[in-house]
């Protein structure tokens, strides 16, 4: 926690920014005393609704971490991203969000093929609207646990 709010620390990063769940206010008053403690530095701090939207802002590189009990945190990112595919060798977000990176694609059988008969070529469906978002992006949990 410290490389978010000592200018001293190794990895002090004054862009670094902390998310966490609107409704925890452990959280917030944890935040709030480290602040109070290091005056000399602006703790960069997002809110989200769960837990989950705060994972997905780290994922997407758009806050630098978060923080929350330990088994919780990786039973949400096992869940969530690990089973879904989108973090590990090839990684990536599908526009919608619930929808798998493998199921994420719009190949469709090509129109008048009999599957039965033969094997079909595969493109686009039209109708489709999904996008795939490639990412090399991976969740991991470092440094102090914060346990409310």
């Amino acid at each position: 926690f410290q490389d978010y709010t000592n200018a001293g620390a190794p990895k002090f990063d004054a862009r670094n920014t902390i998310c966490y769940p609107d409704t925890d206010l452990v959280a917030k008053n944890y935040i709030d005393l480290e602040a109070g403690l290091n005056q000399d530095v602006s703790v960069n701090v997002v809110t989200a609704p769960d837990l989950l939207a705060c994972l997905k802002l780290v994922y997407k590189g758009e806050v630098t971490a978060t923080f929350y009990d330990a088994p919780v945190l990786q039973a949400a990112i096992a869940t969530h991203f690990l089973k879904t595919g989108k973090c590990g060798f090839k990684g990536g977000y599908c526009s919608e969000w619930a929808t798998s990176a493998s199921d994420c694609h719009c190949n469709i059988p090509e129109p008048g093929c009999n599957a039965s008969a033969q094997a079909c070529e595969l493109v686009l469906d039209p109708a489709c609207n999904r996008t795939l978002t490639p990412t090399d992006e991976a969740l991991m949990m470092v440094g102090q646990l914060f346990n409310p």
